[in-house]
């Protein structure tokens, strides 16, 4: 049997789209895009998410979870090493609320050991110069989880599996899931309760995600997608829960470092809240998240974040994951404000061809319409005038081109009016009954789509 974590980090059937503001002409793109590279690469179950602030999400899944079964947007796929961003983002508010600094040497924690250099500080942990080696490259480790693929590990039961390092803290760079093994053991003794409560507490209630869980730790109600996997030493693609296999037992082995399940726009809407929104940390700390080392081939690394540059000639952030039975990839365009997140149910295809293939050309697509928050210009050859502005609640559109659907957004992405099946060069709306304040009328026709800014005012 292989090793079932790598801890890094789409379709067969018909497919399935679910969108809500998102202009057609941009959905249908991205729908024919995604589709015919999942067919491409024979992938066996995704979901994806596209969010654009002020516009919507655009979410669509293809193939299937298991025999008869479809994958759908609704489903949890595993996240794999994607949860080394959401740990380091822990790390990065329990900084910032003064409960450690990310200058500590980590001997406060973990006392003297033959393998962790206690002068290692928590920086040097996220963004894997520690030198400390990864418990998944053991092949004890390995032997004893493969015994008992039931047995739930516990974080403090897989230090001992840490090898010797691989050099002295600082001195250079190595990815390792130790690395993120530390950093949540850490969080738990700073904050006295379990990693799933801190994930609860600094994310998933400050933007309000309800379908991302640490699956070792929490229990969800949501179905989660089959791992299809050829990890387990399988010639082909084998449904795992056929193995009698549970999430929380092989989960626990990822735990801090690569545990954590989520829809794609849960995903999604993580990206954005971190990145756009500032919800969950300061702009201070993101600086400290976004600053990157040079790992090589355009790539570089931060706190549990990595960086590519000349992604459609831009340079953006996010993170891969490897699981057993899933692969996803995940970004986040600092010039469009864009987060896309594509997950997927099998672990027979690599990051790589995921990131390159399908979240770049979704990015692609993206690029080519000038779709984002801070390019509120006209994306076709369209005079589009839109006034008063301000206004007190009448306001008029008035288009060169016949405007076929229209959407009004307040500044946190939510639609608050939706028109559709129109055709029409003049269009009156009454917004008087909204509150005061920043809304985005988004508007397609047969030449693009467009986005104003108005302002509310009462």
């Amino acid at each position: 049997m292989k090793k079932i974590y790598s801890l890094s980090f789409l379709c067969l059937l018909g497919a399935n789209t679910l969108w809500a503001q998102v202009p057609a002409n941009i959905a249908n793109k991205l729908d024919r895009t995604y589709d015919s590279l999942c067919a491409k690469l024979n992938i066996k179950g995704s979901a994806a998410a596209v969010l654009i602030p002020n516009m919507g999400i655009w979410k669509r899944s293809y193939g299937i979870s298991h025999e008869g079964v479809p994958a759908t947007n609704q489903m949890l796929f595993t996240l794999g090493s994607n949860t080394k961003t959401y740990t380091s983002t822990v790390v990065l508010k329990l900084h910032e609320l003064k409960l450690l600094k990310l200058s500590d040497t980590i001997g406060k924690w973990f006392g003297n050991n033959a393998n962790i250099n206690g002068k290692i500080t928590i920086t040097q942990l996220l963004n894997h110069t520690s030198g400390v080696a990864s418990y998944t490259e053991n092949a004890a480790f390995w032997e004893l989880v493969n015994a008992d693929l039931t047995k739930k590990w516990t974080p403090e039961e897989i230090v001992p599996y840490i090898p010797a390092p691989l050099f002295a803290p600082g001195s250079s760079w190595e990815y390792s899931n130790s690395n993120f093994l530390l950093a949540g053991l850490i969080i738990k003794q700073v904050t006295g309760k379990s990693l799933a409560n801190a994930y609860q507490t600094y994310i998933y209630s400050p933007l309000n995600l309800t379908n991302t869980k640490l699956l070792s730790e929490e229990t969800t109600n949501a179905e989660v997608a089959h791992h299809w996997s050829v990890s387990i030493g399988f010639p082909k693609l084998t449904d795992w829960e056929q193995l009698g296999l549970s999430y929380d037992a092989m989960n626990s082995v990822a735990w801090a470092a690569g545990g954590l399940y989520a829809t794609a726009d849960d995903n999604a809407q993580f990206m954005n809240g971190l990145f756009n929104t500032n919800k969950i940390i300061s702009d201070s700390m993101l600086v400290k998240l976004k600053t990157t080392r040079n790992i090589g081939s355009g790539a570089g690394y931060g706190l549990g974040i990595f960086s590519y540059n000349n992604f459609n000639g831009r340079t953006v952030y996010g993170h891969g994951g490897t699981n057993l039975g899933g692969i996803n990839e995940n970004i986040f365009d600092p010039i469009t404000k864009v987060s896309i997140s594509v997950l997927t149910n099998q672990d027979s295809i690599d990051n790589n061809t995921i990131l390159t293939r399908i979240v770049f050309n979704l990015h692609k697509d993206l690029v080519a319409l000038k779709v984002g928050v801070n390019e509120l210009n006209n994306t076709a050859k369209t005079q589009v005038d839109v006034f008063p502005n301000p206004s007190q609640g009448l306001v008029n559109i008035q288009s060169s081109e016949p405007i076929t659907n229209l959407t009004v957004t307040n500044i946190s992405g939510k639609t608050v009016l939706e028109l559709n099946n129109l055709n029409t060069n003049n269009l009156p709306i009454d917004i008087s009954h909204l509150n005061q304040g920043v809304y985005f009328i988004s508007g397609v026709t047969n030449q693009g789509t467009f986005v104003q800014k108005i302002v509310l005012s009462k």
